[in-house]
């Protein structure tokens, strides 16, 4: 909701609370959508990437996350 709403800093901050390590890469992923939304490409890859190497490889959003890090250019893994 904070993404949609362009409050990008406010949405930092909510994803850099406490989560369960089991939607860690959900998080590194919501993180790296709010950074490309800043205009903050490198920031952003590595946050696709991080939450790309915290998903086992059956994942299905694997697949969505591998196709953002494509989108930014070079290599998933």
């Amino acid at each position: 909701m904070q993404l949609d709403q362009k409050q990008y800093d406010a949405a930092l901050r909510t994803l850099s609370g406490t989560h369960s390590d089991a939607f860690a890469f959900r998080f590194h992923d919501l993180r790296g959508d709010v950074l490309l939304a800043q205009g903050k490409q490198a920031d952003a890859r590595a946050a696709y990437q991080e939450a790309f190497s915290k998903m086992q490889e059956d994942n299905p959003y694997r697949t969505i996350v591998e196709l953002k890090l494509d989108s930014l250019g070079g290599q998933a893994k």
